[in-house]
């Protein structure tokens, strides 16, 4: 199994995103094998045969035609496409790090992306609406502090960086149009709690 190189995020495609400036330079690119433990750790059960990616040596700039090496793109400050399969490993060994009240969470947080880096909402507004998503809680302030210990455990694997951001490895970035944030109201507005929490809309 190969996973390819790709440089959008794999959870998010728009008709308004663009083509890449930097793409790989195929005639230099190697397939590199994911070590076993990364890929147990990331939630794989069996592990009958190598799972592969791809890993670019250089890229091609197409806007000028340029080939760059990957140094050299560090070196220039220029954007590295991710490799969108390693990254999504990467993302999946930190969820399955935490524990099961706190992975349900931050399941729940990574619904509500926005393509900012940060949340269709404030991470109050949503920590709020997650409590109350089965029904109305009497006991709010108890239950703030409860799930307030669970952010703490998704903050400190590097999901969240701050209130208003993601860890970089969880951060969704996109073109900012018109329908991009009608997609984003929608997250929200779509998600079955909203339906079953304070104001009690499902009765």
């Amino acid at each position: 199994m190969i996973y390819p190189s790709i440089h959008a995020d794999s959870g998010h495609h728009s008709q308004y995103q663009t083509t890449p400036r930097f793409i790989e330079w195929e005639l230099e690119a190697t397939v590199v094998t994911v070590p076993k433990l990364m890929l147990k750790q990331a939630g794989w059960k069996k592990i009958k045969y190598p799972v592969l990616r791809i890993s670019a040596k250089s890229y091609v700039d197409t806007e000028t035609g340029e080939i760059i090496k990957k140094r050299d793109m560090f070196k220039l400050r220029y954007p590295v496409p991710q490799n969108t399969g390693l990254k999504l490993i990467e993302q999946l060994r930190v969820i399955n790090s935490l524990s099961k009240k706190a992975k349900e969470l931050c399941l729940f947080l990574l619904k509500m992306r926005n393509n900012r880096g940060s949340f269709v909402l404030p991470l109050s507004a949503l920590l709020n609406g997650y409590i109350n998503r089965n029904g109305a809680i009497t006991r709010m302030c108890r239950a703030r502090a409860q799930h307030g210990k669970l952010i703490t455990e998704i903050a400190q694997a590097g999901v969240i960086a701050n209130e208003q951001a993601l860890g970089t490895l969880f951060q969704r970035h996109g073109h900012n149009t018109p329908q991009a944030v009608l997609e984003e109201a929608a997250i929200w507005y779509g998600w079955p709690g909203i339906f079953q929490g304070k104001a009690l809309w499902a009765n």
